[in-house]
């Protein structure tokens, strides 16, 4: 999604590889069900042209990020160029803001709770949950100041 709140990807990607079956309980992905869809390395191209050098915010940025370095050096061979990629980007978490602004304290822990983005697994409803949240984060931090 760009800073539009434009869908720019929305990709079935084949892993090669098997899924936990905790992974396939939440997301229903399985071996079968992306055996025909396309590969990191053929996406690739397109990706860096949507990414590559851009600025980056996630909710859990750290998972994307490990899945991006893990698959680009699995493409590369080498953890140089994942490395470089990766560190064109500038990256930004979104998850301690909103959850923050979302105002569940953890006594235990100190901190304000994680929350979830939503009840589902897949990704375009992530990013656009993500991206009104975001809206509304900035809406209110305009009219509270």
């Amino acid at each position: 999604m760009n800073a539009h709140g434009e869908l720019v990807l929305d990709e079935l990607l084949n892993p090669q590889a098997d899924f936990e079956p905790e992974a396939s309980a939440l997301h229903g992905l399985t071996r079968h069900n992306t055996q025909d869809a396309a590969t990191f390395s053929n996406l690739l191209p397109t990706l860096a042209e949507i990414v590559h050098g851009r600025h980056l915010v996630a909710y859990n940025i750290a998972f994307d990020r490990d899945v991006l370095a893990r698959e680009l050096t699995r493409h590369h061979h080498d953890p140089t160029p994942a490395d470089a990629w990766l560190t064109a980007c500038r990256w930004d978490d979104a998850i301690l803001p909103i959850s923050t602004w979302t105002g569940l304290w953890s006594a235990r822990h100190r901190t304000y709770r994680y929350t979830r983005l939503g009840s589902r697994y897949e990704s375009p409803a992530n990013c656009r949950l993500l991206f009104h949240r975001l809206q509304l984060l900035a809406h209110s931090a305009t009219h509270h100041r």
